[in-house]
C-alpha cells in the first residue's frame, strides 16, 4: 500500500538547528521583553506615547536615560529580529515540505492556524499585545513569496522596504505641519499632543470600568489618554474586578490588532520576508560567514545613527515637540529596518562563540521561544495585576528595565534545565502536535 508523504514529515530535529539562530531568538525575547514591559505595567496611552506620563508616578533622570537607549535599540527592533527569524521559520518549513513531495500549504496553514488559537487564547485571558496573531495572519502572504526564487524574495523585502520608508516620512513629515501649522486645517488651537502631565482626577477617578468607558466616550474619540480613561485602566488592573481589566484589554487587543493590520503588522511581514530570503540564501550557513558579517556590519553601522537620532531630539527639546516628534516616528521606521538585520547576522556569526555558560541558556531560550514569550506575559502580569503583586502603575523606566532582565534571565535558566530533561518545551510540543496531526517521537 502506498504511503503518502506526509506520513514521513517531522519537526526539525535538534542536529538539524542552526545554534547561532536559536541564540539570537534567545536574545530577541530579552529585547522584546524590554519594550513590552511598559505595556505590562502603565496604562495604553502611557505605554505607546512618551509624553503621556503616567499619572502619580514619579521618573528621574535615569528613568529618561533607560528609556532613551531602550527606545533606540530595542523598541520595534527585537520584534523586528523575531520577525526575521520567524521568516526563516517559514521558509524552512516550506521547503522542507517540497523535500517530502508535500504541498507547503497543507502544513503552514495547519501551523499558522494553531498560531492564531495559541494567539487568541493570549490576549484574551493574559494579555493585550499579543504578537502571535499578527503572525499567524501575515506569515500566510510569507509562505507565498518564500516559493519564490532568493532574488525575487528579496525584491520583494525591498519594495515593502521602500513603501514603509516612504510612508513614514510622509507621516513624519505630515504631522509636523499640522502641529505647527493648525490654521492651515481649519484648527485655531491645533492637533498637538495631550497634556503631559496627567494627575489623578477627584471624583471621577474612582470610576472604575465599565463605567469610566462609557463615560470617556461620551467626550472623546480616541479615549486612552483621557485622564479618567488612564486612571480608570490603572485602578482594574491594581484593584480588579476580573471583568474591568478582561473590558480593558479587550478594547486594547482590538485597537492592537487594527493597528497591526493597517500598520506595524505590515513591518513584521516585511522582516519575515528577510528572513525568508536569508533561508534561500543561504545567508545563515556556515559556508556564508564572510558575507554575513559584511552586510550584517554594514545595517547595524547604519542603523545605530538612525536608532539615536530617533531619540536624541527629545533631549533637545521636550517630548511634545513636533520636530523631535517627526525626528521619533521616521527614526523609528528607518531603524527597525536596517539595526535588526545587523542584530540578526551578527548573532548568526558571533552568537555560538560565546561562553558556553552564557550560550546553553540563551541557547535554550531560543529552542523554546514560544513556549518561554508565553512565560513572560504571565510572570509579568502576575507581577503587574492585583492578584499578583500589584505593581502596575508603580515602576518606573530603570525598575522595568532590572525586572525584565531578572525575569528573562530566570526563564533563561529554567529552559535550560527544561531541556536537559525534555527535547522540546510544552508550547512547542502542542503546538507541533496539533500542527501535524499525530503523535511525534
Amino acid at each position: 500500500m502506498h504511503t503518502t508523504p506526509a506520513l514521513s514529515l517531522q519537526p526539525l530535529a535538534k542536529s538539524e538547528r542552526i545554534s547561532g539562530v536559536d541564540i539570537a531568538r534567545g536574545v530577541a525575547l530579552l529585547g522584546i521583553l524590554l519594550v513590552n514591559a511598559r505595556y505590562f505595567f502603565w496604562p495604553f496611552a502611557s505605554a505607546i506615547t512618551p509624553e503621556h506620563l503616567v499619572p502619580g508616578l514619579e521618573t528621574d533622570t535615569l528613568d529618561a536615560i533607560v528609556w532613551t537607549g531602550v527606545e533606540a535599540f530595542c523598541a520595534f527592533k527585537f520584534i523586528s529580529l523575531f520577525s526575521i527569524l520567524f521568516g526563516f521559520g517559514i521558509a524552512l518549513q516550506a521547503s522542507r515540505a517540497a523535500a517530502m513531495q508535500v504541498s507547503r500549504w497543507r502544513l503552514g496553514l495547519r501551523r499558522f492556524a494553531v498560531l492564531l488559537g495559541f494567539g487568541v487564547v493570549h490576549a484574551t485571558l493574559i494579555w493585550y499585545g499579543d504578537i502571535l496573531v499578527v503572525y499567524a495572519g501575515f506569515g500566510v502572504l510569507v509562505l507565498a513569496i518564500s516559493a519564490c526564487k532568493p532574488k525575487a524574495i528579496f525584491t520583494w523585502f525591498i519594495v515593502f522596504a521602500c513603501i514603509l520608508g516612504g510612508l513614514s516620512l510622509l507621516t513624519g513629515v505630515g504631522t509636523y505641519i499640522i502641529s505647527t501649522h493648525p490654521e492651515w486645517f481649519g484648527s485655531a488651537e491645533g492637533v498637538v499632543a495631550p497634556t503631559v502631565a496627567l494627575a489623578p482626577l477627584e471624583g471621577e477617578a474612582a470610576l472604575r470600568g465599565t463605567d469610566a468607558m462609557r463615560e470617556v466616550f461620551l467626550r472623546s474619540a480616541f479615549p486612552f489618554g483621557d485622564p479618567v480613561w488612564m486612571q480608570a485602566e490603572i485602578t482594574a488592573q491594581q484593584e480588579g474586578p476580573w471583568f474591568d481589566a478582561f473590558t480593558f484589554r479587550m478594547v486594547n487587543w482590538l485597537t492592537c490588532i487594527l493597528i497591526a493590520f493597517f500598520g506595524y503588522g505590515w513591518h513584521a511581514c516585511t522582516m519575515m520576508l528577510f528572513g525568508a530570503y536569508a533561508f534561500a540564501s543561504g545567508l545563515f550557513e556556515a559556508d556564508a560567514s564572510a558575507r554575513r558579517r559584511r552586510i550584517g556590519w554594514r545595517c547595524f553601522c547604519i542603523g545605530v545613527p538612525i536608532a539615536l537620532a530617533s531619540v536624541l531630539p527629545f533631549w533637545f527639546w521636550n517630548l511634545t515637540d513636533p520636530m523631535a516628534k517627526a525626528f521619533h516616528s521616521i527614526g523609528l521606521e528607518w531603524a527597525a529596518l536596517t539595526l535588526p538585520i545587523g542584530y540578526a547576522l551578527l548573532l548568526v556569526e558571533y552568537g555560538p562563540k560565546l561562553p558556553a555558560l552564557l550560550r546553553g541558556p540563551i541557547q535554550s531560550a531560543g529552542r523554546m521561544a514560544l513556549t518561554f514569550y508565553l512565560c513572560e506575559s504571565v510572570l509579568a502580569i502576575a507581577i503587574a495585576s492585583w492578584w499578583g503583586f500589584g505593581l502596575f502603575a508603580k515602576l518606573g523606566d530603570s525598575e522595568l528595565a532590572v525586572m525584565s532582565v531578572g525575569v528573562w534571565a530566570g526563564l533563561a535558566l529554567f529552559a535550560w534545565l527544561w531541556l536537559r530533561r525534555f527535547n522540546i518545551g510544552p508550547a512547542e510540543w502542542l503546538w507541533r502536535r496539533l500542527s501535524y496531526g499525530r503523535k511525534l517521537d
